[in-house]
């Protein structure tokens, strides 16, 4: 592989089940109340990877790890497309389980992570989803000014501000998170 010529990249889509929420909160039907499902994207090469939103509880990080491994890429980055716990909170389980992985997102998106791992963590989700949600340390830089490669292939990251999410970017799989679907 050389920087004159990139490998081809295809993507795969991984949808995690929302978990149930615990206590006795129901949804206005009555139905117990549950998280959206939430979307991971493994964007690849010959030999790397690069996964988009990683999940938050331990169960659909377990299966969504093993869905990488399945994939017999190397992962080599993690990305978060916007700063709410439930794209990223998996990232520290899946940064042991991968060693060597580097984490992205951009600068607006770290500030909402940091946000998002302090009280708000407590606040929501470690009320809706007592001892589901391992430490989530905020281990992403921010994106180089010129982007990284993946197997040769420029992957850039777009800060839009405010869309449907407060400080989310665009990135190399910008259009497989879909505003609106999930949280």
């Amino acid at each position: 592989m050389s920087a004159t010529s990139p490998t081809r990249l295809s993507y795969d889509v991984f949808v995690s089940d929302g978990p149930a929420g615990a206590g006795d909160e129901r949804m206005p039907d009555g139905a117990p109340l549950a998280w959206s499902p939430l979307s991971s994207a493994l964007i690849f090469g010959a030999q790397d990877a690069l996964l988009v939103d990683p999940p938050f509880t331990r169960t659909q990080i377990q299966s969504v790890g093993d869905w990488v491994e399945r994939s017999g890429r190397r992962l080599a980055y993690i990305y978060a497309t916007h700063g709410h716990g439930d794209h990223w909170f998996g990232t520290g389980e899946l940064a042991r389980r991968f060693p060597g992985v580097t984490v992205y997102a951009t600068e607006g998106t770290i500030e909402v992570m940091r946000q998002q791992a302090g009280p708000s963590r407590e606040q929501l989700f470690d009320r809706i989803f007592p001892g589901q949600i391992p430490e989530t340390p905020v281990l992403a830089e921010p994106v180089p000014a010129q982007g990284f490669r993946l197997e040769g292939n420029p992957v850039v990251a777009v800060e839009t501000g405010h869309t449907d999410r407060h400080r989310q970017n665009l990135g190399a799989a910008r259009a497989l998170h879909r505003p609106g679907r999930g949280r």
